[in-house]
């Protein structure tokens, strides 16, 4: 049976740690909103259903909260609005952001440094004007995302670029104003599948 994580320790404001939970989870909107002193959370023995199409304002407000508390978004979430918002997150790697993610308004948290180990498989401008994102060593964009135009643009503090794909054909202004990249991936020696721009 399924578990409806849908507020369920929303405003606790004095809770500092949740122990490893053990369930199939239907929802996880609002799950720690405002769990202003929250420090640790495991989730790495719970499921989340496939048929979740919100993950919303889950870590909003959680100061204390260092890094992701899930690995995957579900093909089948469309809204992630608030997801990390107002939190102390600094450390998003190892996230999988789901093919049906179109609206992700606040979604980032204001202190978010790290994205290493990812996998987009939605077309959005998930990192545009992140002013604090640095590093995103191993980037992995899935096969069926052709356009990675002004994906970083305005990241101005990002490191390093990553190696881009041979599917993409766009990538305008992808690193644009990206003015505090030290190391460049080479893909000048690659053929690529399309005419890329």
């Amino acid at each position: 049976s399924q578990t409806n994580g849908s507020h369920l320790f929303d405003g606790w404001t004095n809770l500092l740690k949740v122990n490893k939970l053990a369930n199939t989870f239907n929802s996880y909107d609002y799950m720690f909103n405002n769990c202003s002193k929250l420090v640790d959370v495991d989730l790495s023995g719970c499921t989340l259903s496939q048929t979740v199409t919100t993950i919303t304002y889950m870590c909003n407000g959680c100061a204390k909260f260092t890094k992701t508390p899930i690995s995957v978004i579900p093909d089948t979430c469309t809204n992630i609005s608030c997801l990390f918002a107002n939190s102390g997150i600094t450390d998003i790697s190892g996230l999988t952001f789901g093919s049906g993610i179109n609206n992700f308004t606040s979604w980032v948290s204001p202190k978010m440094t790290t994205a290493n180990n990812i996998t987009v498989k939605c077309p959005q401008l998930l990192f545009k004007g992140n002013a604090t994102l640095v590093s995103i060593d191993n980037f992995t964009v899935s096969s069926n995302i052709r356009d990675i135009s002004s994906w970083f643009e305005d990241c101005t503090k990002l490191s390093e670029d990553f190696d881009i794909p041979l599917h993409i054909i766009n990538c305008i202004d992808t690193f644009k104003e990206c003015a505090s990249i030290t190391h460049v991936h080479s893909n000048w020696n690659k053929t690529y599948n399309n005419t890329i721009t």
